[in-house]
């Protein structure tokens, strides 16, 4: 087992589930086999337990026994929510095992920074094939009911128009969609890159073209947001009057129709379905949900993670999640803005991928993650 923990490659099954394409490509039963061993190893890869597990297992608990009630009807619901649990109990474990075992943390953030510098260059050849070469589906991926996505062997494109003024080619690796890219991409430059001891600037520099190349305006976003958390501290005068300013800078924008070509429309119309879908929810749905896998009644999802972990776990699981996340990230601000920020655009819960991300964090930034120690450091 210790010659395991020196190969970054035990961390492989998380790309057989999303926001990865791979996840269709592969045999349930195999991508599910392998990532319940490396949940295994990993929750064992620690050696002792500590105050923040039980905290977490307690948490874990009251999660599984809500979920329990809901969808104890239906096999399929219990399926999704133990999938769910599954993905939350390898957060857990990666945790566990980083914080407590030197070489798994190594190889993990080796894993994640490697992955991340061969994503972006995979993206930018991706476009020179389809320009040379044109599109081919080497891998026969499924672009599940996306037609307008294009594939050549380094990831998928998507044309965009922009206002009828510019054609442009959005390129995001084997990812469901642009907008999962683009978070790692600006968390990678402005949480990770800083961190980072070797290839720091290559990593940079990769990630900067890869956010770029998803047109993404998550991208830019987050990283205006990234950006002014590291530079103002929690709850001050100034982080108030940057977050107004934003809000003005939004509501502005808006006005001179620049999301006009961006998907903030049909997510709006999203979270309008949410709100018509929890009409008529009664007391216990509120708190408890309506279960995993139940028809809302429309053929859209909500969109937003926040509204989708409402639905299904209720306001008592969406805390529950947020305590956990809490627990994982050390109470640290910038994950903390992170993972609502994907909360709002898509569902980061059950993203195994993204939970990777919290943890390689949780161990890169510093512990005390605040501006007034940042800036006695500077000053040094």
């Amino acid at each position: 087992m210790a010659n395991i923990s020196k190969a970054p490659l035990i961390f492989v099954p998380i790309l057989l589930y999303p926001p990865v394409m791979f996840t269709g490509q592969t045999s349930p039963s195999i991508r599910i086999s392998l990532f319940t061993l490396l949940v295994m190893y990993l929750f064992f890869a620690a050696k002792y337990v500590s105050r923040k597990d039980m905290q977490i297992f307690f948490l874990m608990l009251v999660l599984s026994v809500s979920n329990l009630i809901v969808n104890f009807a239906s096999p399929d619901s219990l399926r999704t929510a133990g999938s769910t649990l599954l993905t939350l109990a390898f957060a857990w474990a990666l945790s566990r095992s980083a914080n407590s075992n030197k070489r798994i943390k190594e190889n993990l953030v080796k894993f994640y920074t490697n992955l991340f510098i061969l994503i972006p260059i995979c993206s930018l050849l991706s476009v020179i094939f389809l320009f040379i070469f044109g599109e081919l589906n080497l891998f026969n991926i499924d672009a599940g009911g996306h037609e307008t996505y294009l594939f050549t062997p380094f990831g998928a494109i998507l044309t965009k128009d922009f206002s009828g003024v510019v054609m442009v080619y959005r390129s995001f690796f084997f990812f469901d969609e642009p907008v999962y890219l683009a978070s790692f991409c600006a968390a990678n430059i402005f949480l990770v890159a800083p961190c980072l001891k070797e290839r720091s600037n290559t990593f940079l520099i990769v990630n900067v073209i890869g956010g770029i190349l998803t047109f993404s305006y998550l991208f830019f976003v987050l990283s205006f947001l990234l950006f002014f958390s590291k530079k103002i501290p929690a709850f001050s005068f100034k982080s108030g009057f940057y977050a107004l300013l934003l809000v003005g800078l939004i509501m502005i924008l808006s006005q001179v129709d620049l999301f006009s070509s961006s998907s903030l429309g049909e997510r709006i119309d999203r979270i309008n379905l949410f709100f018509a879908a929890m009409e008529d929810a009664n007391l216990p749905q509120i708190v408890f949900g309506r279960g995993f896998m139940q028809e809302t009644g429309f053929d859209r999802g909500f969109s937003a993670g926040l509204f989708t972990a409402i639905y299904e776990m209720g306001i008592l699981g969406l805390a529950v999640i947020l305590f956990f996340v809490s627990a994982l990230s050390n109470k640290k601000r910038d994950i903390s803005l992170l993972f609502f920020v994907g909360l709002l655009v898509f569902e980061p819960i059950k993203l195994p991928l993204f939970w990777t991300l919290v943890v390689v964090l949780s161990v890169l930034l510093p512990d005390r993650n605040t501006y007034s120690q940042k800036k006695s450091l500077s000053a040094a």
